[in-house]
């Protein structure tokens, strides 16, 4: 009789012992699923939130519409005009925060906003301005519209003022990079036509 009590007493134990450990392997499993789902939930809102950046840096660009220069002497060009939009998809972008890279065969230069007129460039060409063509969204220089068309003009005759020649003449390259706040670059090439020949001062020449 006391041997049958025995036996079933070790058995009850067993059988608690085997809940207790059943237990705790559910609430294991239910804490490891917890980490995993908050895991996965950070990984997502990570992942959420560098794709919006990069497409922000990819989209909020200029792009470029059209280039012209405007002859200074019969064998140079004073003058750096680009007409400039913002690229489709992209946001709002404030060309106050811009800055243009100026490469030339004899002359580097990085250019700074200076306002929204020729006038306003500085002296020494340190600078570029953002004159209005069409300003529908009423911002510029803030492209905040599709239709929005400005342009960029660099005075290159100061900007080339200290090379040996002192111009930007025929056949010379350039190259004009343009970053905005977000970082995004648009990359202008061109080459002043080899003739100017038949120029007059003040005409404009296609680049």
């Amino acid at each position: 009789m006391f041997e049958n009590e025995s036996e079933e007493n070790e058995r009850g134990q067993v059988g608690i012992g085997t809940l207790i450990v059943f237990i705790a392997m559910v609430l294991v499993a239910a804490i490891a699923a917890g980490v995993l789902v908050n895991t996965a939930g950070f990984l997502q809102n990570t992942a959420e939130q560098s794709g919006e950046e990069s497409v922000e840096q990819v989209t909020n660009r200029v792009q470029v519409v059209s280039s012209y220069g405007v002859v200074g002497n019969s064998d140079d060009v004073k003058t750096v005009k680009l007409t400039v939009r913002s690229s489709a998809g992209s946001g709002d972008i404030d060309m106050e925060q811009a800055t243009v890279n100026y490469l030339s065969d004899d002359t580097v230069s990085n250019l700074a906003y200076a306002g929204n007129a020729e006038a306003d460039i500085a002296a020494d060409g340190s600078d570029f301005a953002v004159v209005p063509v069409r300003n529908p969204g009423g911002a510029l220089p803030v492209f905040t519209d599709d239709g929005d068309r400005a342009n960029i003009v660099i005075n290159t005759a100061a900007l080339e003022s200290d090379v040996a020649s002192g111009k930007l003449e025929a056949g010379e390259e350039v190259k004009l990079e343009i970053t905005t706040e977000t970082g995004d670059k648009t990359v202008v090439r061109f080459t002043v036509p080899d003739s100017l020949a038949g120029k007059s001062e003040d005409d404009p020449v296609s680049l």
